[in-house]
This record gives structure tokens, sequence and C-alpha cells, in this order.
């Protein structure tokens, strides 16, 4: 059967599907004809690989070692590894994940490679005793940098996600021969230059010497550093075309640096997706004038930010409150907004806290609550309120924000074994997927009946949810360790009722994190 569609055509097909699905949805492609498999497979197949976990890592190194024909067709390469002490002690394989890597790089066979992604499990660097291992271990030595700038020169995307770059000693990344990156991704670990006096500034101000045309970046580093990283650094940068910034844990910002960022968000106005939720202290002051950030769609800040930047929200797809207190969401949709409904908002992710501070009375809206008679307004102590994050709180979020699709409510205090709660959820019609607290792990213990209990209750509110919310698709445990997550698969009949809710291990999508091949839930 000829097919409707010139083979020059796929390539370009591939490249619009979210990329941490691509390989599978090429996959099932090319099992439904011969004509198809033959112009998938290998060229569109291989051209962008995901491995998952440290075996499979290994196993794909070892397939483009030994098929030198398959390497050429290689422009993205995402790979997912711990380390493990089986690896370590040379039983599980010739070679670790970066060992491989160095090796497979070295050979100078892969000459189209565009985009490279090296992901480490957190406590990688950990024995099982949780002591250190060697310093030298799970580096990527300079060498291996020289190699990839040299051999693979259309590299643009360079992604590293726990490893560390070269000997502690070295006063120069080896990373830094690389240049006009496109995409820089850095988690920092121990025993890097930038653990080091005056390292931050050294790496910061090559990202930009070697990056001018940088549009995605991101630099966060582990809970094991020893290190403060202040915003500022970044924020002297001048990135022309930066349109994805993500700053990780520990980034401060003082006072004195507000007027600092604000010049930068100012001089960067492409920017569309801004993460900086767990920075420490205020990004945004507070009178941001209403021009600033025109293209800005995806956000992830604190109350505080977001309450700075409230004149743009309406502009959001997708908005993540971080570190919010009591009612002030709430306050902010009816009160800040006048209860103006927020259409173009798909996906909204809520971090609040309970509070009864003293503290409270100097955040706005931190007092702001329901009395006894169903009003709003301030906490006196001659008020009944309503302070919990209930169904209450829930109608209020779902009369502003109407189309919401993917909703998650990080609270302490919300129960959702209350069939109030569930119910009120029920509000949101359009939603596709929530991410909800279970028992946090993937494994089905034999004899932890605790988890087993914990399993059962988090598919029985999936099966409650997916009966009051008629588009539901996805329940995920916000709780599971990266990059896999327990999930409730939600499979419907043709009428649209529910058929059955299905446990299952894989990915957790979210809008904004398309481009991720393992995507993580902010």
């Amino acid at each position: 059967m000829p097919l409707p569609l010139l083979p020059e055509l796929f390539p370009i097909i591939a490249s619009h599907i979210p990329l941490f699905q691509t390989p599978s949805t090429i996959l099932s492609l090319a099992t439904v004809s011969k004509s198809l498999y033959d112009i998938l497979v290998p060229r569109v197949l291989y051209s962008c690989i995901i491995t998952h976990d440290e075996a499979s890592s290994i196993d794909m190194i070892l397939r483009l070692l030994q098929n030198p024909e398959l390497r050429i067709y290689v422009r993205e390469l995402y790979m997912h590894s711990g380390l493990s002490e089986s690896v370590r002690n040379k039983t599980q394989g010739p070679f670790n994940t970066l060992e491989g890597l160095e090796k497979l790089i070295a050979q100078n066979a892969m000459p189209n490679l565009h985009s490279l992604g090296i992901y480490l499990h957190m406590d990688w660097y950990l024995d099982k005793n949780f002591e250190p291992l060697p310093s030298s271990y799970g580096q990527l030595k300079k060498p291996f940098w020289k190699d990839l700038s040299e051999n693979c020169p259309l590299v643009r995307n360079v992604i590293l996600n726990g490893p560390t770059d070269h000997e502690h000693q070295d006063k120069d990344s080896g990373m830094y021969l690389l240049k006009n990156l496109s995409m820089v991704s850095i988690s920092l670990i121990r025993n890097t230059e930038s653990d080091t006096p005056g390292g931050l500034d050294v790496l910061y101000k090559n990202v930009v010497i070697m990056s001018p045309a940088l549009h995605t970046l991101h630099l966060s580093k582990t809970s094991g550093m020893n290190v403060i990283l202040k915003a500022r650094d970044i924020f002297y940068c001048r990135l022309p075309n930066l349109a994805k910034l993500s700053l990780g844990g520990d980034f401060v910002v003082d006072e004195e640096d507000i007027p600092i960022a604000m010049e930068f968000w100012a001089n960067h106005p492409r920017l569309a997706y801004i993460d900086v939720r767990k920075v420490f202290g205020s990004c945004f002051s507070h009178n941001c004038p209403e021009n600033l950030l025109p293209n800005l769609v995806h956000l992830a800040a604190n109350f505080e930010d977001i309450r700075s930047l409230s004149f743009l929200i309406h502009r959001l797809i997708s908005l993540v409150f971080y570190d919010s207190v009591n009612f002030q969401v709430p306050y902010l949709f009816l009160d800040v907004l006048g209860g103006r409904m927020l259409p173009k908002l798909r996906r909204l992710q809520i971090y609040q806290e309970g509070s009864g501070s003293k503290v409270n009375s100097r955040r706005e809206g931190a007092v702001w609550c329901i009395m006894k008679d169903g009003s709003f307004g301030v906490v006196t102590v001659q008020h009944k309120i309503n302070q919990k994050t209930d169904e209450t709180y829930i109608s209020i979020i779902s009369r502003v924000v109407p189309n919401i699709e993917e909703l998650a409510l990080n609270a302490s205090d919300l129960n959702y074994k209350l069939p109030a709660v569930v119910h009120s959820l029920g509000a949101f019609q359009k939603l596709k997927r929530y991410y909800h607290h279970g028992p946090g792990t993937t494994e089905i213990p034999d004899d932890d009946s605790f988890v087993l209990e914990e399993r059962e209750e988090f598919q029985s509110f999936a099966e409650e949810l997916a009966l009051v919310c008629p588009r539901l698709e996805l329940v995920v445990d916000t709780l599971c360790m990266f990059p896999i997550y327990l999930t409730a698969r939600v499979r419907r009949s043709m009428d649209g009722s529910v058929r059955e809710v299905v446990l299952r291990n894989g990915v957790a999508p979210c809008l904004g994190n398309e481009d991720e091949p393992f995507p993580i839930i902010p």
C-alpha cells in the first residue's frame, strides 16, 4: 500500500511529539505496516534514544558500540542511571553508564548528535552504608568534553543531572570547551569546581561566553553541597534569546539584589517559562511594570512573587504557587483579581500550609478567611472562621479556573477521605490529570501491609475521582522518586463511563515539561 506521506516528512513529524513519548510512539507506529517499519527503523527510531534505568542504558551503549551503522542516526541521547554497586563491581556489565558514554564519544561515530542528557539517581554517590564513594567516581573528565566538542560538533543541548564534570583540583571545567549551546541544564553535585570558592562565578561567566544564543537555562544544586548560590550571578547575565529559565534549590536573592533581578527580567522579554519557586527571597519587586515579561505563559514561584505579578496571571497557561499560607491563594483570586475567571489557565499546582503564626498579620492574605456566615474577611478574635483546605477552598479555586486540565493541591490539612472533598473536585469538569500524595513507592512489597493499604487507598481515591471528573485520565503519586512514578490510569468505555482504574508505573507528564525526556513534577 503506498504511503500517504513522503518519507522525508516523518522525522519532522517525530520532532513534534512530546519528547518523553517519542521513542515509544515511533516504535508503535513502526508496527503498523512493513512500509512504515522500513522508513522508521532504524533512521527515525534511533534518532531519539531515551533509557530509563542503568541496565537499559548499558545495553544501548553496547548496541551502539557493536553496530557502528546505527550511530550515525543518533541525534538525541538521554540516559538515566544509578551507578549502582553491581556496576561498580563489574557484575552487571563491562562498564558503568558514564564510562560507556566516554567510549562511545571517543570513537567519533555520532557526528549528528545534537542533544546529550545524563541523569543520575540523587543518591548515586553513596554506598549501601550511605558513605560517600571516592571522589573520582562518577566524573566526566576533561578528555570526555574534548572528545564531545571535537567528535560531535553539532551538540547544542547539554543536560547534566547528577554527575561531576572534572577532578576536584582542576581549575577549569572541560564543559567550557563546548560553544554555541542552545540549552544548558546543570544540577550541581559535590566535588565540582562550583563547590570551591569562586567556582560559581567561573561557571556563570563561562555559561554566557560559550552560549550567547542560549534559549534554555536550568541551574540547581544538590542538598549535599555546602555552598550558597547567589542568584544575582545569573541576573547579571544577558542572554537575548532566553525563553526558559529555572533556578533550583538554595539560590538566594538578597533584598539589595531585587533591582538587579528586575533589570534582568526587563532585558529578557522572550521568557515564556520561569521557575523560581525554590529561590530564597523575592525575585520581583512589589511595583512591577505591567509590560514586564509579555511572553510569559508558565510561572512557578512563591506566593509573594506571584502576587507581584498578579497583573499577568490572566495570560498564563500553567501556574505553580509555592510557599502559600492558609487562604492566600483564594484571597488572590477573589480579592486581588476580583473573582475574574482565568480561562487560559490549564495547569494549577498549589503548595499550601496551614499556619497560626503571629507573623501572618504581616503576610498579605494569610489572615484572610471564611466567616461562619459564609462571607470573607480578615481574622479577628470575635469571629468563628474556616482556614482549612477543604471543599470550600476547592470550590473557590474551581470558580476562577474552570478550564483546568492538570491540578495538584499539596496541602497537609486536606483530607481526601472526606466525600465532600472528592465531590468538590468534580467541579473541574475538564480535569485530565491529578497529582496526589500516595504511598510514595513504585514497589509492591510482600510483607508491608501499610504500603499495600496505601496503594489500595490511592486506587480507591482515583476511582472516586474518575466518577466525578468525566475527562480524568491519570492520577499521579507525587511522593514517588523521579523519574518513575506510581500512576492510576483511568480506562473508560465508549460512552465515557469508568471501566477500570489500573495502577502502573510510568512517567508523569505535565504542561510546560513536554520537552523533557524524564518529566519532573514541579
